[in-house]
This record gives C-alpha cells, sequence and structure tokens, in this order.
C-alpha cells in the first residue's frame, strides 16, 4: 500500500475541502462528493497538520462527522491563511532555492553562465544526487524569482545579468516596523488580500527583537468573514478583467452543488454582503443581453473566449441600473417595486436609529409623519433582496406596504405567525 505524501501538488484541493469543512461543512467520508475516497484521506490529513486546533469531529448514524470549528470573534489572525502556505515542489525546487538565494547574496550582477559555474564549482560536488539541474533548467527558475519579485533582472552590455531583491522593510527602524505590524493588524483580517499582510506580519516578528511585536493585539473583528481568503485569488484574477472588454467563460457550481456549468460574461462590478459575507461578480451576458450575479465562492475558474468592440454602452446601461438594486439583481426589463415601511422611533431615545438608517437605507428616504413615527420608502428593482434587512426592524415596525404584494403579503404572514407564538398581537400595534 502506498504510503501518504505530504507534498502538495496544487492547493486547489485544499481550498476545496477546506470549504466543504468549513462553510458546507458536517460532513462525514461518504457525504463528500469531490474526488475519490481516498483523496478524501490524503486531503483530511492535511488539515489536521494545517489547522491541528480547529478539526473537530463527532460519531454520527453515517460515521464520523468532521468539521472544522473556528470563531472569528475569539482570533486576532485568520487560521485559514495556512492554507495557502502550500507550494508543490521536488527536491531540486528545494536544493536551487536555497542555492540561488545564497549565491545573490554573495555576488552582484550575475549572469546566467556565472550562476551556472558557482552551482557546478560550489554546490554540485557536494550533492549526492544523480542527474542535477542543467542550465536551462536554472535560467527558468532565475526568471520564476524574478516574476515572484525575489530576483532582479537587468541587461548590462549583451549579457543579462541577475540579482537579490532587497527587502524595503530593512530600510525602516524599528518604531516605523511597529506601526507597520500595528497597521497590518489593523486590516488584515478585514481586507481581500489579507494572506499577503498576514505574511508581512510574520517576517517582521520573525526578524526583528522587539518585545512590543510579540504582544496579542489589541485588535479584534466582531463581523470578521475569514472564508473570504480562500476566493481571494478568484478576486485578484478577476479583477484583471472588471469593466474590461473580455468575455469570460466562468467554470461555475451549480445551485444544489451536484454539477458544474459554463457560464459566459464580462464581468463587471464586484459586490459583498457585509451581513452574510458572500461576494459576488456582476456579469453581462452578451448573448442574452442581460445581468447576471455569481457567487465568488462557486466559481472554479474561468478562461478569456472573445472580445467585445464597445464596453462603454454596457457599462452606462449598468450604472444606470444599479442605482436602484438593493442588491446584486439587476434587470434592465424590470419595473422598480415601491416599499413604505412606517417605524416607530423614540426620537429622543433612540437617536441612533436615524444614522443607521441613513447608513444602511442605500436611496430610500426616512421622513417624520407623526411624533416618533417615521416612513421609509424606497424603489427597488427586487423587494425579496430587502428581506433580511426589513426583518431587523421587527419591533419598530408599525405598517409596511409596497407594490410586489406577494412578497409583503408573505412578509406580513411570517410577522403573525411570530407574533402569534410569543403573544405579542397583530402587526401595527407593536408600539
Amino acid at each position: 500500500m502506498a504510503a501518504f505524501q505530504e507534498l502538495v501538488k496544487k492547493n486547489n484541493n485544499v481550498i476545496a475541502y477546506t470549504r466543504e469543512f468549513f462553510i458546507y461543512g458536517y460532513k462525514s467520508r461518504n457525504d463528500m462528493t469531490i474526488n475519490s475516497k481516498r483523496s478524501y484521506d490524503n486531503e483530511k490529513r492535511r488539515l489536521e497538520s494545517y489547522l491541528p486546533n480547529y478539526i473537530k469531529g463527532e460519531m454520527g448514524d453515517k460515521g464520523k462527522k468532521i468539521y472544522l470549528d473556528i470563531d472569528p470573534r475569539k482570533i486576532q489572525s485568520n487560521p485559514l491563511f495556512t492554507v495557502w502556505e502550500t507550494k508543490s515542489f521536488t527536491k531540486y525546487d528545494c536544493m536551487l532555492h536555497f542555492i540561488l538565494i545564497e549565491i545573490l547574496e554573495r555576488h552582484e550582477d550575475l549572469s546566467l553562465g556565472q550562476v551556472y559555474t558557482e552551482l557546478q564549482e560550489g554546490y554540485y560536488p557536494q550533492v549526492e544526487v544523480d542527474d542535477l539541474p542543467d542550465e536551462m533548467t536554472v535560467r527558468h527558475k532565475l526568471n520564476e524569482y524574478v516574476t515572484y519579485g525575489i530576483f532582479s533582472k537587468k541587461k548590462i552590455g549583451k549579457a543579462f545579468v541577475y540579482n537579490k531583491q532587497k527587502n524595503p522593510l530593512e530600510v525602516l527602524n524599528q518604531e516605523a516596523l511597529n506601526s507597520v505590524v500595528e497597521a497590518i493588524r489593523f486590516y488584515k483580517n478585514t481586507m481581500p488580500f489579507g494572506v499577503l499582510g498576514h505574511q508581512l506580519e510574520k517576517q517582521i516578528v520573525e526578524k526583528n527583537q522587539d518585545d512590543r511585536l510579540d504582544e496579542d493585539s489589541m485588535i479584534h473583528q466582531l463581523h470578521h468573514f475569514i472564508f473570504h481568503t480562500l476566493d481571494d485569488e478568484t478576486l485578484l484574477q478577476l479583477l484583471e478583467y472588471v469593466k474590461k472588454d473580455h468575455v469570460l467563460a466562468f467554470d461555475y457550481i451549480t445551485k444544489n452543488r451536484d454539477s458544474r456549468r459554463i457560464i459566459e460574461g464580462i464581468p463587471i462590478k464586484i459586490y459583498t454582503n457585509v451581513k452574510h459575507g458572500r461576494r459576488y461578480v456582476v456579469i453581462y451576458d452578451v448573448e442574452l443581453k442581460s445581468y447576471f450575479s455569481l457567487r465568488l465562492d462557486k466559481i472554479m475558474g474561468f478562461k478569456k473566449t472573445e472580445q467585445v468592440k464597445d464596453i462603454e454602452p454596457i457599462l452606462r446601461d449598468f450604472n444606470k441600473l444599479s442605482k436602484d438594486a438593493w442588491g446584486v439583481y439587476i434587470n434592465k426589463e424590470k419595473k422598480t417595486e415601491y416599499i413604505g415601511m412606517k417605524l416607530y422611533i423614540h426620537e429622543r431615545k433612540h437617536r441612533f436609529m436615524f444614522r443607521r438608517i441613513e447608513k444602511e437605507g442605500k436611496h430610500g428616504t426616512l421622513k417624520k409623519i407623526d411624533e416618533n413615527l417615521f416612513l421609509y420608502e424606497v424603489a427597488v428593482l427586487d423587494t425579496n433582496e430587502m428581506i433580511p434587512w426589513l426583518r431587523t426592524f421587527i419591533g419598530r415596525i408599525v405598517d409596511i406596504e409596497g407594490s410586489n404584494k406577494t412578497v409583503i403579503d408573505r412578509f406580513k404572514k411570517d410577522l403573525k405567525a411570530m407574533y402569534k407564538i410569543y403573544g405579542i398581537g397583530e402587526v401595527g400595534n407593536e408600539k
């Protein structure tokens, strides 16, 4: 029986399984539908080594169910950053990584030939392996590290020479470094690509002897969507094409997550739901002349297919329609729907509510109609998207009306059912 290999070929599977366990989670071995049962065992072992303090399991009727138990309120750094600390490598990759860095730390402006000579004369005789990397392999590795920013490359005469890039952090004094770490700790858990800040912080703390850097951060985020880091690579790649003239073919997981399909469109804008944490890209389907929203965590990849001649009319159309959107639903064929909600707000005791509605109410308006009684009005493309927000005013809603009778009636029916359960009374008697 072949032994389990820890060397990671790609981190796509690690991210996919992390998403399965944390977001969709609480699954047994037989519940998993991605890859084979043996792949499940291998990826579970990797996750257990990356996140040893967060992997939990419970026995059920169908076997042991594995899940990730992470409370974002109790952590200072996102433990899921660990899944990015994986890289496929061979023994030659590992060997060249350290040797090439050492050579270019000791020498400046070395050509490929000079680097290879250093390898042959100073290092290869000490390495007890057959079939050592040739000059072409060394060239590829040097150029790869140029793209990573580890090395620099310039032309002197007719030859290209290589140097090791200087770390910009080395020119900062200790006070500046402390300020950089403090800023990183403030932003890394809430901003996109926080893993970059995480790695930068680790580098500073490990290389600098200052007790203040080892202290626990005073910064904790209450609403911290740690799973965003799993989609950051997709987000980064998408940003290159947002509002550009390229049609992309998205490999997308269907609603029931049991299959995948290709969806084509031009990426127009990225949206984040600040309540639930889901992130979307709104795309424009050139053939159907319609807008669709795709969840970033369901995008498995994408590729360019074609270019459009003029994207400006599409962007102007989107900017006009999005002014009436409450969320990510954009439909040029649909008329706006009216919502009017009467709210009881004590003008002296509950002044914070005015600020909250101003911040969250988007393009809606709030006006006073009586003492401690206010009317919030808005026209949106889809009333359904407002329901989660409207629910947060339960206890203050005196009455609510809207042009989408189906949605409003369902909302009222749910309220009446809840009032009956708790013995509160009918809508309109909440004060």
